[in-house]
């Protein structure tokens, strides 16, 4: 070898190739035999279906499963009696571990508005 492809590679493999190499072995060893140990708490099952049931029954569900019922939102619906949950994040099926957040949205019920008179209506009914 050249002194000058010598002196030039010396440099390079000591100062970077050698610490790149070293630390995406590091980061191996730690994704690999590490990590699984911290993220691993709990089997995964899948999650049950609430949509539909209560607020109370769904609470009761996911408390069996050791899962919290969070509630994300009311919504009015026309189809849906008040207190049902319409619908759930994650979606049923999906697998969850023991401890998660389960968010719903529950009904609000049917919306009943006030419609206001006209003021022609009022003067033509007071006629």
């Amino acid at each position: 070898m050249s002194p000058l492809v010598e002196r030039f590679w010396k440099p390079v493999l000591t100062y970077i190739l050698i610490p790149l190499l070293s630390l995406w072995f590091l980061f191996l060893v730690f994704d690999i035999m590490i990590m699984p140990i911290f993220t691993s708490h709990g089997q995964e099952f899948a999650l049950p279906q609430v949509v539909g049931k209560s607020e109370f029954e769904a609470q009761k569900i996911l408390e069996k499963h050791k899962l919290n019922l969070q509630v994300a939102g009311r919504e009015f619906s026309s189809s849906m009696p008040e207190g049902i949950v319409l619908t759930q994040l994650p979606a049923a099926g999906m697998p969850v571990k023991s401890g998660r957040n389960i968010k719903v949205v529950v009904s609000a019920g049917v919306r009943v508005s006030e419609v206001p008179m006209s003021s022609a209506y009022r003067c033509s009914r007071q006629s």
